[in-house]
């Protein structure tokens, strides 16, 4: 599961229960948030490093991301 490095009390207040958050975390879930966000970081990863590999220029680093 994806974690984004917030405790509970950093994001709880008297707004946002512990409920609400787990509530819309498993929305996300039925939603495929996750997967979804997963496979865009895996593409433009993808992206990337291709670029790295196909495309050069005078100035690039010679140490690869």
């Amino acid at each position: 599961m994806l974690r984004f490095g917030c405790s509970y009390e950093a994001i709880a207040d008297s707004t946002c229960s512990a409920t609400t958050i787990r509530n819309r975390r498993d929305e996300w879930m039925k939603l495929g948030v996750f997967a979804q966000f997963a496979d865009a970081i895996i593409t433009v990863r993808s992206l990337i490093r291709q670029a790295w590999t196909l495309y050069r220029w005078d100035t690039r680093s010679t140490l690869r991301p």
